[in-house]
């Protein structure tokens, strides 16, 4: 099983969303920001262990929907166009078009219930 899990950092200050590659430059986001994305089979420890390296444990995270990896793939790319608006928001704040994910102007508690109601209508 996989899951979709929501991830937002907890402080003011803006941090890289990725520093696995130093040699590129990323985006920085902060307190409100908010990502969606898919916890392939991968344990839970491993989620926060990577973000815990970008946020240095400044964040909060919630798994949402557990379902197969592949509806779970289409689900997401079904996301990606019902926040197409946020997504691209951050996007243009960070003047960073390659992110996929990352949203601006959306509270974690409004991504949450979009999420869960997108689901069930997806699911149908």
């Amino acid at each position: 099983m996989s899951q979709i899990y929501l991830l937002s950092p907890t402080i003011l200050e803006k941090r890289p969303i990725n520093n696995r590659h130093k040699h590129i430059k990323y985006p920085k986001a902060n307190s409100s920001n908010v990502k969606f994305g898919i916890n392939k089979p991968e344990k839970v420890d491993d989620l926060i262990k990577r973000y815990s390296t970008h946020f240095k444990n400044d964040f909060r995270y919630k798994l949402i929907i557990r379902d197969e990896l592949d509806k779970l793939l289409r689900f997401e790319n079904y996301l990606k166009e019902i926040f197409f608006e946020y997504i691209n928001k951050f996007r243009e704040e960070t003047n960073y078009s390659r992110t996929k994910e990352w949203m601006s102007g959306i509270k974690f508690e409004d991504a949450e219930k979009i999420i869960i109601e997108e689901y069930k209508k997806f699911s149908t």
